[in-house]
């Protein structure tokens, strides 16, 4: 969902700018296909490209990727340590990833 949304402002963005697909995949040296697939939410869009895109247009990031603040409950998990049970015997405890 956040993919295509992201893509929804790429094309919004292109689009205001009066650039083809071709024409803005060529400026951050990307192929057209991957350009519509970060437009159509097919494919996600590697910060290293929303760097360029941000730097193309003159705008924030924030403007491409929304400013999306995680909730204190995805936070707390985040913070409890990734953990499985040992490979070998199954049973002598536990061992983080």
């Amino acid at each position: 969902m956040l993919q295509k949304y992201i893509g929804f402002l790429l094309k919004e963005a292109r689009k205001k700018a009066n650039m083809s697909q071709l024409g803005l995949a060529l400026e951050i040296g990307k192929s057209r296909a991957s350009l519509a697939n970060y437009e159509s939410g097919k494919q996600a869009i590697p910060l290293s490209t929303v760097y360029k895109l941000a730097d193309f247009f003159g705008i924030k990031i924030t403007d491409i990727v929304p400013d999306i603040k995680p909730s204190q409950d995805a936070m707390r998990l985040a913070m409890i340590p990734k953990t499985k049970t040992c490979p070998k015997c199954g049973g002598c405890g536990v061992v983080k990833i």
